[in-house]
């Protein structure tokens, strides 16, 4: 009988540690990502712009961990393009677009790979040197998608690619950029 009790106690007290143990640290679900590219206007009604370089800032919160991660985003895109008209000499375009919508991850497991799109809507800011080119403001949508090459348990580097147009159609651009996101 008293080995039955100790073996009994025995079992419990193990049941008990197994239970106060902690729980595997669960992956981190804020991110935040830089990026720098190419920004490119396909389509203005005015003053057509060159090419330039693109800097991007962008953050999120992932809903849930699984290897298909739904996720909450915000960005801002900027960049400063260079006017080639004629009638107007060195002038400068400076973009800057602010969105957020929901991004869909996918891990191509085994391989340390993630593929992902993007979506949602968007605010484009025109500013210019002087009176001289014609700005455009307005609100619209973008959508993109991306891989990365995920180089530990919290960062992933590379090629992503977005593009945006207003609600009249005015507008369109690209943004094409090598991205650099870290979780914490």
């Amino acid at each position: 009988m008293r080995s039955r009790l100790t073996l009994a106690s025995a079992a419990l007290c193990l049941s008990l540690g197994a239970c106060l143990t902690p729980p595997a640290p669960l992956q981190p679900r804020e991110w935040l990502e830089v990026s720098a590219g190419a920004s490119i206007v396909d389509a203005r009604p005015f003053e057509p712009v060159d090419d330039a370089l693109g800097l991007r800032l962008g953050g999120g919160y992932d809903f849930n961990s699984d290897p298909l991660r739904l996720s909450w985003e915000v960005d801002a895109v900027w960049a400063r393009h260079e006017v080639d008209a004629p009638a107007i000499a060195n002038q400068r375009l400076s973009t800057f677009t602010v969105g957020t919508g929901l991004r869909l991850t996918a891990d191509l497991e085994p391989l340390p790979l993630r593929l992902y799109g993007r979506g949602g809507g968007a605010w484009r800011n025109e500013s210019a040197d002087d009176g001289l080119v014609q700005t455009r403001d307005g609100v619209g949508y973008y959508y993109g998608v991306g891989l990365e090459f995920a180089y530990g348990a919290a960062g992933a580097l590379g090629p992503s690619a977005t593009w945006f147009r207003d609600d009249e159609r005015d507008i369109e651009s690209a943004y094409f950029g090598l991205t650099a996101r870290f979780q914490f």
